[in-house]
């Protein structure tokens, strides 16, 4: 994370630490979102190896978390 944030990427969804290991997704669309992957998302594709399912599960909690 420390070298996303030294290139100006700030997380919206809330706090990383530095150490913390993500890697950057970007979806297709001149001004579309990029969301920045965790361990987290490593352990859903684990379980299910599509990033479609990947992806809906982490928005879904994100929903989820914040009601």
């Amino acid at each position: 994370m420390r070298e996303w944030r030294s290139l100006g990427v700030v997380p919206t969804g809330g706090y990383l630490p530095d150490t913390e290991l993500v890697a950057l997704m970007e979806t297709p669309g001149a001004y579309a979102q990029g969301y920045l992957l965790t361990t987290n998302y490593r352990a859903i594709l684990d379980y299910n190896c599509s990033n479609f399912y990947a992806m809906g599960v982490g928005l879904l909690a994100n929903a989820i978390a914040r009601r």
